[in-house]
């Protein structure tokens, strides 16, 4: 029997916020994703863990989604999301991934198939993962510890003290505690598994292996994993008239979807269990027996949110908001980086990009974003960057307008809002502007002097002809006046007709050589460059566009010139993805962009009027 399980949108209790996983074959060099079955075998009934997880610390803000189907197997709890950060010789290695327990049906192999990660327009493939299934129990198998030698080391060194009775079983419980029963939707609370073990002096119990037979699924919840420390020590607590020492097993950041009311199913465990008897000569018999243990089922109470402003972000928590702008000087050729940062309890992922609104003769691009989280004291601390682009028009004094972002805070009960300082910016005029070569004169130049007479005799000849055919007589002294005028005439209109026809196409080859050198070059920002003031050249020469005036200002300058305004647009257009590149490199593949710029210039110049 197989079952399909995927992490997408439309798997209820699947749904993933944001996974960060990775594979060899798409980032080689930043990290790379194993996954792993775990323990094998396992018997009939037991639980094996398959896990999903990618290291690297270039990785946390990319999005996957795993699937997989099940042979033989079922899920018993999960998915959880692992997360862990370890240092080694000066070097932070991080890892985010997700786990599932798996439980064997029968005996014979118990396989994972299919295992496909898919990272925004590709998909990844990965091998099987097989687990031996047996009939008998192996969890229990692995506890125990094997000494031929014991028994008779301790008949002969063992004291001689009264016969013992029957081992002391202290009571053993399992118990689930949530931090908060009454959260907003979207507000962060702790799930906590706790195993309880009773305080006496006569007995004491010691566990060989804790088995997790059933996890809870926290269906309805944004779930993040909270790995617990190796050196916690238990906890006193009092359960009626008995003392009890209290181990946490388990630890989930949940952050509930809707309002209403939620629950979070038991959580079974099988422990292997050893009982050993107390006397005042030490410990006195053992006896090893397998308890089940059982938590209750948690009840939620998940609060709406009161109707909420128009600009709300949809983040639940409390935040903190900062923003940095550099450079603060620049010149009209460069570009300077707004970077916001936002911190705070709340999932924040998938909430928009904040909306920069600059001033008139400034541009915004759209930003790089980065997402990272972390644990500290129980709490997950969840943070997301931006970095906008933004690139002058013309020179001048600018200020770039504060920033607001619009939360719930569930403490005050009431949304709040966070504000950047604004950020003042100076644009000087382009130093190097009055260094730059004047424009080359076009590669056509006017006929030359005996070009010129060579036409005016061609037009003297053709009069003749004509006043010929006509039935007249050849010109005499008394009217060469009039032929002067006429040919005078005829050679006007003679240049007129080679300018209209060859000088504006020379114009357009000039332009595309240039362009064409332009896209040759290996540096994006350099080819930008060069491109753009091929295009300001020629629309200055060609329709008196001034080199200094805004793009955006060309479709009223291009149509008085005659030009349609949809081709104004174009190339407008064109404009703007030249920026891009120009100023936001990092952002674009230089090849591709550099051909298919190429080809729309190329398209451009043909619709142009000549």
């Amino acid at each position: 029997m197989k079952r399909s399980l995927s992490s997408g949108p439309g798997s209820p209790g699947l749904w993933l916020v944001g996974l960060s996983l990775l594979t060899p074959a798409l980032f080689a060099d930043d990290g790379k994703i194993n996954v792993q079955l775990a323990p094998s075998p396992v018997g009939v009934g037991e639980l094996t863990e398959l896990i999903i997880e990618a290291s690297g610390e270039d990785l946390l803000s990319v999005p996957l989604e795993p699937s997989f189907e099940l042979d033989n197997l079922e899920v018993a709890g999960g998915p959880s999301r692992r997360q862990n950060m370890s240092w080694n010789n000066g070097q932070v290695t991080r890892t985010s991934g997700l786990s599932w327990y798996l439980r064997a049906l029968a005996e014979g192999e118990g396989r994972v198939t299919n295992i496909t990660v898919r990272a925004g327009d590709r998909e990844l493939s990965f091998p099987d993962e097989v687990v031996r299934i047996t009939a008998e129990p192996q969890q229990r198998n692995r506890a125990g510890r094997g000494d031929s030698f014991g028994g008779l080391l301790d008949d002969f060194f063992r004291p001689r003290r009264p016969p013992p009775g029957p081992a002391v079983r202290p009571d053993i419980r399992l118990e689930a505690e949530i931090s908060n029963r009454t959260p907003y939707a979207g507000e962060q609370i702790l799930y906590t598994l706790y195993l309880l073990v009773e305080s006496r002096p006569d007995g004491r119990a010691q566990f060989e292996s804790i088995y997790p037979r059933q996890i809870p699924s926290f269906e309805g919840f944004w779930s993040q994993e909270i790995e617990l420390p190796s050196d916690v020590p238990p906890d006193s607590v009092t359960r009626g008239e008995k003392t009890y020492w209290r181990q946490p097993t388990l630890r989930r950041a949940l952050f509930p979807y809707n309002p209403g009311a939620q629950t979070i199913e038991p959580a079974e465990l099988d422990l292997r269990t050893v009982f050993v008897q107390m006397t005042r000569f030490g410990p006195a018999s053992r006896s090893r027996a397998d308890v089940p243990v059982k938590s209750g089922t948690v009840h939620l109470d998940v609060k709406a949110l009161p109707p909420a402003p128009q600009d709300f972000s949809g983040a639940v928590g409390q935040f903190r908001l900062q923003a940095a702008l550099a450079p603060e000087v620049i010149e009209s050729d460069e570009a300077a980086t707004l970077s916001l940062s936002l911190q705070g309890s709340g999932q924040i992922q998938g909430i928009a990009d904040p909306l920069v609104s600059p001033p008139v003769g400034l541009r915004v691009f759209p930003p790089q974003s980065r997402s990272s989280s972390r644990v500290r004291r129980n709490r997950v601390t969840n943070e997301r960057s931006w970095e906008y682009t933004l690139v002058p028009e013309v020179a001048g004094d600018f200020e770039v307008p504060t920033v607001s972002f619009v939360y719930f805070d569930p403490a005050k009960g009431s949304y709040e809002t966070l504000a950047s300082p604004t950020s003042p910016l100076l644009v000087k005029p382009d130093s190097t502007a009055a260094l730059l070569p004047a424009t080359a004169a076009s590669s056509e130049s006017p006929p030359s002097a005996a070009e010129s007479q060579a036409v005016a005799s061609d037009v003297t000849e053709a009069g003749s002809e004509v006043l010929g055919a006509a039935g007249l007589r050849p010109p005499t002294e008394r009217n060469i006046t009039l032929l002067v005028v006429v040919a005078t005439l005829g050679l006007v209109g003679v240049l007129a007709v080679w300018f209209q026809r060859r000088g504006q196409p020379g114009a357009k080859r000039q332009l595309l050589q240039r362009l064409k050198r332009a896209c040759t070059d290996s540096s994006p920002r350099a080819a930008a460059a060069a491109a753009e003031d091929a295009w300001r050249d020629f629309l200055r020469d060609r329709f008196e566009v001034p080199v200094s005036q805004p793009c955006s200002q060309w479709p009223r300058s291009l149509s008085d010139a005659g030009v349609q305004p949809t081709l104004a647009e174009d190339l407008v257009q064109l404009m703007d993805d030249l920026h891009y590149l120009r100023y936001a490199p990092q952002l674009a593949t230089c090849d591709t962009v550099q051909e298919e710029f190429w080809q729309r210039s190329r398209q451009l110049i043909r619709r142009l009027p000549t």
